[in-house]
C-alpha cells in the first residue's frame, strides 16, 4: 500500500494556477481531520484545529507542494422582501452563511 501524503497546514490566498485544484462545497472546506481524493491521489488532511477554507487557500503539504482550494458550486436561495434590513438581521442572527 503506497503511502498516503498529508496536508498539514492552511496556505491563507495562496493558491496558485499551476497547483493541482480540489473544489470543495461550504461544508467539505470546514474540516480537521479528514482523507480526501485529490487531483494528486489521496491525501490526509491533518489540521491542528478545525478549519474553514476558503477559496484561494492552499493546503501544505508535508514535505513540500500544495493543493489549491476552489469553492464548489451550491444551489442558492435569493431572498427579497419590503424589509431587507430586517431580513439580512434575521439571517445573520442565525449565523448561516449568505452572500
Amino acid at each position: 500500500m503506497a503511502d498516503i501524503r498529508r496536508a498539514v497546514e492552511v496556505l491563507r490566498g495562496a493558491a496558485q494556477a499551476r497547483d493541482p485544484e480540489l473544489s470543495l462545497s461550504y461544508e467539505q472546506r470546514l474540516l480537521r481531520r479528514r482523507r480526501m481524493q485529490t487531483p494528486i491521489g489521496d491525501v490526509l488532511v491533518d489540521l491542528a484545529e478545525v478549519t474553514s477554507l476558503e477559496a484561494g487557500d492552499a493546503l501544505g503539504l508535508e514535505g513540500g507542494g500544495q493543493i489549491a482550494i476552489a469553492a464548489a458550486p451550491e444551489p442558492l436561495i435569493e431572498a427579497r422582501g419590503p424589509n431587507l434590513a430586517r431580513l439580512a438581521w434575521h439571517v445573520g442572527n442565525r449565523h448561516a452563511p449568505c452572500q
